[in-house]
């Protein structure tokens, strides 16, 4: 792997609380597994497509500390909570044998201009922003993880809220009075409030927040298209979810790490 490159893409799930704000040393994402070929990779650069509010772009510093961990003993790093949750010092410390680096990423000197209007690109290598950390980590698992893809190493990648919050709510509401019940084929689910076109795009899984603060989800499906500003179609249903439920990303920020052997 001498001179080789690898780039992996990583979409971790917001399956609880993707609808609420994120405050300020709270987890943005846990621990989410990515596999890279084995050897010790330098980290070259990271991107990010950060998903927006209610459609729009979100203007200001919005930055986020991401943490690498590897495995102990075969067994994957501990859990440091659901999104929005806070890192108790029991907690920090459970995680502290699996952890191997951290990049911070500054996400006003690192955030696309303002052309792409309903979510931000981020883009990062060398020096990131005003901090002292580089880009260029180097990151192996020498622990042979239960279930990886022989030849690759498992490593996994999570999320802290540095400055300022961090919102993906996009008040896309299910319109349909009759609720929506779970369905194995295509459905056309009519919703109201913020243009679906703005948030979605064919791919995208998606969730439906029944609570407004988050705490109930319904997974549903992924985007097939959409017709006009209030029909969104997806492959499925996976869980029956009630009108003006709002339907979130379930992935909305998606990673993509670039790899030097």
């Amino acid at each position: 792997m001498q001179g080789k490159y690898y780039t992996t893409t990583v979409k971790p799930n917001f399956d609880i609380l993707g609808n609420v704000e994120v405050d300020i040393g709270d987890v943005l994402f846990d621990w989410t597994a990515f596999e890279i070929p084995k050897g010790t990779a330098a980290l070259q650069s990271v991107s990010a497509i950060v998903a927006g509010l209610n459609g729009a772009d979100v203007a200001g510093a919005r930055d986020m500390e991401l943490y690498f961990a590897k495995s102990v003993n075969g067994a994957a790093p501990p859990t440091l909570g659901d999104t929005g949750s806070a890192v108790t010092g029991i907690i920090a410390n459970n995680s502290r044998p699996y952890i191997i680096d951290k990049v911070v990423i500054d996400g006003s000197a690192q955030r696309s201009s303002v052309h792409f209007i309903s979510y931000n690109v981020w883009s990062l290598s060398g020096k990131i922003g005003n901090d002292s950390d580089n880009v260029n980590s180097l990151l192996s698992n020498d622990d042979d993880y239960p279930g990886t893809t022989p030849g690759y190493q498992t490593l996994w990648v999570a999320g802290l809220c540095e400055t300022a919050v961090f919102d993906f709510g996009t008040a896309v509401a299910l319109n349909q009075a009759g609720h929506q019940a779970i369905d194995t084929s295509a459905v056309d689910l009519v919703t109201s409030g913020t243009d679906p076109r703005l948030v979605f795009a064919a791919g995208d899984e998606v969730v439906a927040f029944v609570a407004s603060d988050g705490s109930d989800p319904k997974q549903i499906g992924t985007v097939v298209s959409m017709a006009d500003n209030v029909s969104l179609k997806v492959d499925a249903v996976a869980e029956a979810f009630v009108h003006t439920a709002e339907i979130c990303n379930r992935n909305p920020i998606k990673f993509r790490f670039n790899f030097s052997y």
